[in-house]
């Protein structure tokens, strides 16, 4: 007979019509071209020489050492697909990293460290790749809207963009984020990853697979639903050890959970915390996964975590937990709560000396 096969993964779905004869066994293979902001392999905006390039730009710092015990690598890339023939990218388009920034959530308010000194990149291939040595603790990275929406205020009112970020003693911090010829820098769909200092980042294998499942779990997120199977989400719990940014995506999936399991959600938030120590995002999930009296913290929290869903978790918990201050009053991540955007799935907000370019948006600086 005939049948209809339909094959899901995330929100993305894939429907092939076959014609089955008696006593016939057949074998279907249905790929599916996923999008990816990481360039591993099946998916349909990557190209082989992208991925191998992003080895060097992880392993070792390009730029300036502003400090040591952690790293944070920047890989961008161009989002059109390659030419069918000739196997490059169809579009070759401007990576601007100059218009990323960096400062620690520590130091000089003013004093910003331009991602772009030093760089890496193949212009023909279209990449671009930025690393440099960093003190562990938190940071603000600072977009800057491309030239050419910077000279249209009407299509971009604000024109900087501050989000946070947190990068662990002892590891990478990989951003990697899409180039549009004429949006630029993608940051609503860029990724974060962790790696251990030193070592590389895996495009193919069973560490492409978990990447996959980590997208499909930031898609939810943007789109407010959980879009994860239980093997995805298998995937993100199970490895955490190589990549906790996995383990603490696949929490917040656990958390949506209506049988979730307590016991399992206490050793997710006692290894991850073995492993990045008190990463933010961590304690905002012991306040989400109501575990504060297992893992008690001495000090309130002075630094938003990289998430949007953990950083509203930590202004709940402030309102909730009447005999506890959660948020340190007056650090970074009380003073942006009044200017943080709603767009998840990362934690960002308007700069404290950005106005809107067009003072009839003013009023869209709002509580969310």
């Amino acid at each position: 007979g005939l049948y209809a096969i339909r094959v899901r993964d995330g929100d993305r779905m894939v429907e092939q019509f076959v014609e089955i004869d008696g006593g016939q066994y057949l074998r279907i293979e249905i790929p599916i071209y996923v999008r990816s902001t990481a360039p591993i392999e099946h998916t349909y905006t990557s190209h082989e020489f992208q991925s191998s390039a992003v080895g060097p730009v992880v392993t070792r710092t390009s730029g300036l050492r502003l400090g040591e015990g952690a790293r944070l690598a920047v890989f961008a890339r161009n989002r059109v697909p390659r030419d069918a023939e000739s196997g490059y990218p169809r579009i070759v388009a401007p990576i601007e990293l100059s218009r990323l920034s960096l400062r620690p959530v520590s130091g000089v308010a003013d004093h910003w460290h331009v991602l772009d000194d030093g760089a890496l990149g193949h212009s023909a291939l279209g990449w671009r790749g930025y690393s440099v040595d960093v003190n562990p603790g938190a940071f603000v990275l600072r977009w800057l809207a491309p030239r050419m929406q910077a000279e249209r205020a009407w299509q971009n009112p604000f024109r900087v963009i501050e989000q946070a970020i947190y990068i662990p003693v002892g590891w990478t911090l990989v951003l990697f984020v899409e180039n549009d010829p004429e949006q630029g820098l993608l940051r609503q769909h860029a990724t974060f990853e962790l790696v251990r200092l030193g070592e590389p980042w895996h495009p193919r294998g069973y560490e492409a697979e978990q990447t996959l499942a980590m997208e499909v779990a930031l898609d939810g997120m943007r789109q407010g639903k959980v879009l994860l199977s239980q093997e995805q989400r298998g995937m993100l719990l199970g490895g955490k050890f190589s990549n906790p940014m996995l383990g603490i995506l696949g929490a917040h999936a656990l958390l949506h959970e209506i049988d979730r399991e307590r016991g399992l959600l206490r050793i997710i938030v006692r290894n991850l915390l073995k492993l990045v120590g008190p990463h933010p995002d961590v304690r905002a999930l012991i306040h989400l996964a109501g575990l504060e009296q297992e893992f008690p913290f001495a000090d309130a929290c002075v630094d938003p975590p990289m998430l949007h869903a953990g950083y509203r978790a930590l202004l709940d918990a402030d309102l909730r937990l009447k005999k506890v201050r959660t948020i340190q009053p007056g650090s970074l991540a009380e003073r942006i709560a009044p200017r943080l955007r709603g767009e998840p799935p990362w934690t960002t907000w308007i700069p404290f000396d950005e106005q809107p370019a067009d003072e009839h948006t003013a009023d869209t600086v709002q509580w969310v």
